[in-house]
C-alpha cells in the first residue's frame, strides 16, 4: 500500500510538471503589472501588447513602441528561449485582444509613450500589417527617439528633435541654423 501511495505522488508531481501553460492573452492587473520595457503601470486596455513564451511566461509592454524596441535586444532573445513567443496586442477601440500578427496597425493614435501606433482588427486605408508597422518603426528611429524621451540616452541622438524642442530653441536663439548669428546657435 505504501509503495502505491509513493507510485501515485510520483506520477502526480510528473503530470502537474509537464502541464503546458494555456496560451491564451491573460487579463491586465492594472495594479501589478508593468510594461517590460519602460516599468510604468499598464494604465490603459487600449494599446497593450501581451507576449506569452514557452514556458507561459508573460511580458507587458504599454505601448507598441515599447515592444518593438524590447523585440529588437538580448532581453527579447532571453525571454523567446530560441522560439517565436505568442503575442496579442488590443484593438485601439475596443479593447479587444488581438494576435498580433492578425492585426492592422495605424499610425497618428495618442498612444500611452507617444509611439502612436494603434491596433485594429479589420483592414481600412493607410493601416498597416505586423510586418510593415515593425519596418515602420525601425526604418524611422523610433528606437533612438525612445531613448532620447525615457532618459536614457545610449545613442547620439542629436539629430533627433520633437517639434516642441525645435520651438524652444528657436525662440530662445539656440535653434542650430545658423540664424541667430555667431556664437549663439553654432551659427
Amino acid at each position: 500500500m505504501r509503495n502505491l501511495i509513493i507510485v501515485l505522488i510520483f506520477g502526480f508531481l510528473i503530470v502537474a510538471c509537464n502541464t503546458k501553460p494555456e496560451f491564451k492573452p491573460r487579463p491586465i492587473d492594472h495594479e501589478n503589472d508593468l510594461c517590460a520595457k519602460c516599468l510604468m503601470k499598464i494604465g490603459e486596455d487600449h494599446y497593450v501588447v501581451q507576449t506569452m513564451n514557452k514556458n507561459g511566461d508573460v511580458k507587458f509592454f504599454d505601448d507598441f513602441g515599447c515592444f518593438a524596441k524590447y523585440n529588437q535586444g538580448v532581453l527579447w532573445e532571453r525571454f523567446s528561449q530560441g522560439e517565436k513567443p505568442k503575442t496579442w496586442i488590443t484593438d485601439a477601440e475596443t479593447g479587444e485582444w488581438l494576435e498580433i500578427e492578425k492585426a492592422f496597425f495605424r499610425y497618428g493614435d495618442k498612444s500611452p509613450m507617444n509611439f502612436g501606433f494603434g491596433a485594429m482588427k479589420q483592414q481600412n486605408e493607410g493601416f498597416m500589417s505586423f510586418e510593415a508597422a515593425m519596418k515602420y518603426f525601425k526604418d524611422n528611429n523610433f528606437s533612438k527617439l525612445d531613448d532620447k524621451l525615457s532618459g536614457t540616452l545610449k545613442t547620439d541622438t542629436s539629430g533627433l528633435k520633437n517639434e516642441k524642442d525645435k520651438k524652444d530653441e528657436q525662440s530662445s536663439g539656440k535653434c542650430g541654423e545658423g540664424k541667430c548669428g555667431p556664437g549663439k546657435c553654432g551659427g
